[in-house]
Formats: structure tokens, C-alpha cells, sequence
């Protein structure tokens, strides 16, 4: 419903927003950060992923997208996870 009144970029940013709004209270109730620089990479990378993947559930959806298609082949991704951690896995 998103996109039937904003952009596909707005919904983006919009979303953004909420995630960024939770960070304080997420420092506030969690311990201290002793993860290395590694580690924030790849969360920065994952997020970036995500909101790139969100961005285009929402144009898929603004260029007229059937909901019903669209959002069940996006939650195909654990899915991909789980074969792409077996394909690893068994190389290394």
C-alpha cells in the first residue's frame, strides 16, 4: 500500500528512518560493542543488501507488481541462505 501513495525511494527512506530512529534505544539496553572492525562491515554490508533488496519490493510493487507474486518470491531468501551456507560449507 506503500507505494500506491509515495515512491519506491521514499518507502526506502522512509523505512530507513524507522530503523535509524530504534539505534539509540538499541545502544541504550545492549552492552558494549567489542566486535571487530570486520564485523561492522559485514552488518553494513547486510543492511545495505537489505534496503537494496526492500528497494526493489517497493519499484517491483510501483510498477505494478501483483503483491500476491511478489512478496512470497522475496521471502525465498532464507532459503538461498541456507543453499548458499551448504555450497560453502562443503568447500571448505
Amino acid at each position: 500500500m506503500a507505494t500506491n501513495h509515495v515512491s519506491a525511494y521514499s518507502s526506502v527512506v522512509y523505512c530507513t528512518v524507522g530503523y535509524v530512529l530504534l539505534l539509540p534505544w538499541l545502544f541504550a539496553t545492549s552492552g558494549p560493542f567489542t566486535a571487530s572492525s570486520l564485523y561492522f562491515f559485514i552488518a553494513a554490508l547486510v543492511g545495505l543488501t537489505s534496503h537494496l533488496g526492500t528497494w526493489f519490493l517497493f519499484a517491483s510493487l510501483q510498477n505494478g507488481a501483483k503483491a500476491f507474486v511478489a512478496i512470497p518470491l522475496t521471502a525465498f531468501y532464507p532459503l538461498l541462505t541456507i543453499l548458499l551456507e551448504n555450497y560453502f560449507s562443503q568447500r571448505a
